[in-house]
């Protein structure tokens, strides 16, 4: 199918920045309870006089806080599992940086995606480019995680004992601030190899990270129609990072109307937004059947290969016919049976189309799971949704 660039912008641009804004929708579900832990207390320690060497008297010893236990996968992804995954999106540089706040912050989402039954977690963050016609590719000050929080969000992953697939992403912002219907997909470079060596450049600063938590797979492209053609330059990227040190997989992931068996990695990644033409009173078997018979036209050597990197949709109405748009207009009409088929169908077709896995379109790095407000929900969110038990039905029975 023809992709509207537009409508692209609409699933990538100001959804990102979503946590930081109100939208007023109607109260569908009710307010998820929260919860507190009180702070321990503590007692000024007595200091002995019969030593020299100061001691802290039994009776008064302060008692630190616990910490809390750990969620961990119950059963661990291996080679050959199927991945059941949540995409992360981990964006905004935290200035100043406090280790504890992004520890926490880590914590929540890690443990609400250990909680959804997830063997795989997704870590997508935003890198850019400065235009439609670029000559560098670099890390936001503002919106791209420095490598500190990085650090600490893939060491909560890995004591989680969740396969890390560590994804940078394009933004598209600026790219389409200058031309109009430019996205990531359009990019034509005033040098292409001077480009991709700004690229790998950048790609190469997380290796380190990719190697001191033995990241499963690093995403190397995501939707750059543009430049999938570039066999050379990508094969040159893959031995850049083979001989930084990486020895994990190294993806791809194409767009969902382009032909997966073109892009010339064994491992690929496929983002699914494929027009169904069904009402929302079909079924989830029948919205699977479409998705499985669109899945299908692959050969089955490819799909062996490729594992869905994002699924989603808003709870929308007439939302199949185009699962790429997010939901900004006054006549949206929130369906959440919508959302719930299509999330439940993705996984079937994905499962019985013997791809690798399915990873969910997105949890926030702001969207705190244990404390809910309706009325501040996107209609992309899913979680305290009917879509919640789908993915839970998913990654419980595969």
């Amino acid at each position: 199918m023809n992709d509207d660039p537009t409508k692209r912008r609409l699933r990538y641009g100001w959804q990102r920045r979503a946590a930081a804004a109100s939208f007023a929708l109607a109260a569908i579900i009710p307010n998820a309870a929260c919860s507190s832990t009180p702070a321990a207390s503590s007692s000024e320690p007595t200091i002995s006089t019969t030593s020299k060497a100061p001691s802290v008297s039994p009776e008064t010893t302060p008692t630190a806080e616990p910490k809390p236990e750990i969620k961990k996968v119950a059963k661990p992804w291996h080679e050959g599992d199927f991945q059941k995954g949540i995409q992360l999106y981990w964006h905004h540089n935290s200035k100043p940086f406090d280790a504890d706040v992004v520890a926490e912050q880590a914590a929540t989402s890690l443990d609400y995606i250990v909680d959804l039954g997830a063997n795989s977690v997704g870590i997508t963050f935003p890198i850019y480019v400065d235009g439609a016609t670029p000559t560098k590719t670099y890390a936001d000050l503002v919106e791209t995680p420095s490598i500190e929080e990085m650090d600490l969000l893939l060491q909560a992953a890995r004591e989680r004992n969740l396969r890390i697939t560590l994804r940078p992403l394009i933004d598209e912002a600026n790219i389409a601030a200058e031309k109009n219907g430019a996205w990531r997909g359009t990019l034509h470079p005033e040098n292409t190899k001077k480009w991709f060596d700004s690229y790998g450049d950048l790609l190469i600063d997380y290796v380190p990270l990719l190697k001191k938590y033995q990241v499963d797979e690093y995403v190397l492209g995501v939707e750059m129609f543009s430049l999938q053609g570039e066999k050379n330059e990508w094969k040159s990227l893959r031995q850049k990072i083979a001989d930084a040190g990486y020895q994990g997989d190294m993806s791809y992931a194409v767009n969902w109307d382009q032909s997966p068996a073109k892009v010339p990695f064994d491992t690929i990644g496929l983002d699914m937004y494929p027009a169904v033409d069904l009402p929302d009173s079909a079924s989830q078997k029948q919205v699977a059947a479409a998705l499985g018979q669109w899945l299908n036209r692959q050969p089955k050597d490819v799909r062996s290969r490729l594992t869905i990197q994002e699924v989603g949709i808003a709870a929308l109405d007439r939302a199949f016919r185009h699962p790429w748009y997010w939901g900004a207009g006054n006549n949206d009409h929130l369906n959440l049976s919508v959302q719930k088929k299509w999330f439940g169908a993705a996984c079937d077709a994905a499962k019985k189309s013997k791809t690798q896995g399915v990873y969910y379109w997105m949890l926030d790095k702001f969207e705190d799971p244990t404390s809910i407000d309706p009325s501040k929900q996107l209609p992309k969110d899913f979680v305290g949704r009917p879509a919640e038990d789908a993915i839970r039905s998913c990654f419980k029975n595969n």
